[in-house]
């Protein structure tokens, strides 16, 4: 393996640490947001809302990787209902 292979790989690392950190913080709040829903009575799934952050970040995202983002966060959102059932 190069050097240079392994300092990409090492950068990777840090960055899917950090993405575990903020996905399970993204899932705690997701499960307090799943009992108030319950409490009133709330529907789980908000379609204005899901729009409302697709659309934002295809706002932010740059085009070679708008897909991508977009794909993977669709999983995020199903799991984040799935924690508020």
């Amino acid at each position: 393996m190069t050097d240079k292979l392994k300092v990409f790989r090492a950068e990777i690392d840090v960055i899917d640490r950090q993405l575990a950190d903020l996905l399970e913080a993204r899932f705690k709040l997701s499960e307090k947001i799943g009992e108030l829903k319950r409490q009133t009575g709330a529907a789980v799934y908000d379609r204005r809302r899901e729009q409302k952050l697709l659309a934002g970040l295809n706002e932010r995202v740059t085009a070679p990787y708008r897909q991508n983002i977009g794909a993977v966060y669709q999983t995020i959102l199903e799991e984040s209902k799935k924690i508020q059932r």
